[in-house]
């Protein structure tokens, strides 16, 4: 009787805390989709002006980070840098814009898009519309090159008296790790096509390859030229001038005054003054409410459609786990549907693939590759505008579109594939760890990273990154209507600017994503001043949608499991951190 009264007790303490966990739960649940909630929706909070009455300064806060896109509605900054430089674009001929001005310059833009934003800052000063930058500092006595690369375009530089101008040039820095390796018993055996293919020498060897050093010192001297000739240009300095300034660089604010990089000393509130006098009556709207205006006010045109696909990140199979979209990774799975699906819609006229990647899996790349190839075979016209980097699977994914846009800084090219596993056999030895194995197959241990590979199994890798690099020189030769032997030469691994690659047939024109459009409106038959409809993808995910349809799709018990992880992945997301470990020998691009 007692044993009974015992098994009841438990069966009802069972059920309490089943039932107080699933509370807890779902009340835990209740609360984070409230939260999300919130954020998804912050557009309706938040109130965001209806109309521009009277006259304007646009501003700009270049202190916060601009993504190319938005992957996931909650994210920050609520504008990307397309809104951003379309925002500029807009108001070059505004008339209710008088002026533009930005304030700070910390940004964390790469050059290719500080190139875009630049660009879209030199239109804007066609308009005979002043523009205004004012900061703290550029850096404190570090590298800040590029952040005064953007400034250099402004027409009045204002900068905090006890404040610093790192204009001190481009340098690339890379270790050599093999000589530390080999004491601790690791040696790297890397496999490559073609010479070029140097992503593995920092591990592989104990100083910089002749071929690596080649290309990387073309690179650097490439681009070096180019935003030395642009700031030149806006600071009317002779090409000499701005070398010899560069060379003698840092300087403290009032060298640098004196040099012609800035045009006045002040604080903060100084400036501001200066200001308000100046453009009495005349208030202030920052970029972002502009641009909302833009978005809500602007008559679209019901005629063309163009989509813009975003690429950016390493090309992999599929998404982290996580299960949400990433500005890290671009998973092939995903985005060769959205590419398809784009190509088979009769009301999308035309495609535009932004691209910023530095390659990755080869399988991966082949199967985006496949699907820009079905916009081709729907006569869609079908345009790639590069980012910073459009390298190795980056190219991949580019080359069979009609046209191909690079900025000069962009980095590119880089057609060849590799792979490498690292060979703890000293190490083992060292420590004294002693390795039992036995196989079924003679190459199942072809990736044992306990012993070097044989003679066998060295063939068999080298058989097989053959066969991929000589369907990616294929697929280029077809692509960019170039002979094999042409493709070849500018093959075999080599990165380039965009500056070389248009000599070299890797690219077509000059610009960002402003001038692709603008081309994808010529192909379309369209005039300059007629308007486009735009359609980004993939389409920014709603968390909250997201975490519903987790939770509501089939095994309701593992679902809440599934729901639990996926709230952990979100708040995940929002530290915006992520850590991609490889544990396999793996072929890359």
């Amino acid at each position: 009787m007692k044993k009974t009264n015992f098994l009841k007790f438990l069966s009802y303490l069972k059920k309490f805390l089943i039932g107080l966990l699933a509370s807890v739960g779902f009340l835990t649940l209740l609360t984070f989709t409230f939260f999300l909630f919130f954020i998804s929706n912050r557009d309706i909070i938040v109130s965001h002006p209806d109309k521009i009455k009277g006259d304007v300064i646009l501003t700009l806060d270049l202190d916060q980070i601009f993504r190319e896109t938005n992957y996931i509605k909650w994210s920050e900054p609520k504008i990307n840098l397309r809104e951003i430089i379309n925002a500029i674009y807009f108001a070059k001929s505004d008339d209710n814009v008088k002026a533009l001005l930005a304030i700070n310059n910390n940004n964390n833009m790469n050059l290719t898009q500080l190139k875009d934003l630049r660009d879209a800052i030199k239109s804007f000063k066609k308009s005979n519309k002043p523009t205004y930058l004012y900061t703290d500092t550029f850096g404190e006595f570090n590298n800040s090159t590029g952040s005064y690369y953007l400034a250099s375009i402004f027409d009045e530089i204002w900068i905090q008296p006890s404040g610093y101008v790192g204009l001190i040039g481009l340098s690339i820095i890379q270790p050599f790790l093999s000589d530390f390796l080999k004491k601790i018993g690791v040696e790297f055996e890397v496999f490559k096509r073609e010479n070029y293919k140097s992503a593995m020498e920092i591990f592989s060897e104990s100083k910089i390859s002749k071929d690596n050093k080649e290309a990387l010192n073309k690179l650097l001297n490439s681009m070096s030229t180019q935003i030395s000739k642009e700031i030149a240009d806006s600071r009317n300095f002779s090409f000499d001038e701005i070398i010899k300034i560069i060379d003698n660089g840092p300087y403290f604010s009032n060298e640098a005054k004196d040099k012609g990089l800035v045009d006045k000393l002040g604080y903060r509130d100084e400036f501001d003054n200066k200001l308000s006098k100046k453009y009495k009556n005349v208030k202030k709207i920052n970029i972002e409410d502009y641009s909302y205006l833009i978005k809500n006010n602007l008559k679209t045109s019901p005629g063309k459609t163009v989509a813009i696909i975003y690429a950016s990140g390493q090309i992999q199979m599929d998404r982290d786990n996580t299960g949400l979209p990433s500005e890290d990774i671009i998973s092939a799975k995903h985005l060769s549907k959205v590419i398809i699906n784009a190509a088979n819609n009769e009301n999308i006229d035309a495609i535009i693939l932004r691209v910023d990647s530095p390659g990755g899996s080869p399988i991966a790349s082949d199967k985006i590759w496949r699907a820009t190839n079905i916009i081709r075979e729907k006569n869609k016209p079908f345009i790639v505008s590069m980012g910073n980097t459009a390298a190795s699977g980056g190219y991949y994914i580019s080359m069979a579109a009609d046209k191909i846009f690079a900025q000069p800084t962009t980095i590119t090219g880089s057609i060849g594939v590799l792979t490498a596993k690292p060979v703890i056999k000293d190490m083992l030895k060292d420590l004294e760890i002693n390795i039992y194995s036995s196989k079924f197959g003679n190459n199942s241990d072809l990736f044992d990273i306990t012993k070097k590979s044989n003679k066998q199994k060295v063939e068999l890798i080298n058989n097989y990154l053959d066969k991929v690099y000589y369907d990616f020189i294929n697929k280029a030769s077809i692509g960019r209507n170039l002979s094999i032997e042409e493709i070849s030469k500018v093959a075999r691994g080599r990165v380039w600017s965009g500056s070389d690659a248009i000599q070299k047939g890797l690219v077509d024109y000059y610009g960002g994503l402003r001038e692709a459009i603008e081309y994808t409106k010529k192909t379309l038959d369209m005039k300059d001043n007629e308007l486009i409809d735009i359609i980004i993808l993939p389409k920014p995910i709603d968390p909250l949608e997201k975490i519903v349809e987790t939770l509501l799709d089939g095994n309701v018990f593992q679902n809440i499991s599934n729901t639990i992880r996926l709230i952990n992945n979100v708040a995940y997301k929002l530290v915006n951190f992520h850590n991609n470990n490889q544990t396999s020998l793996n072929i890359q691009f």
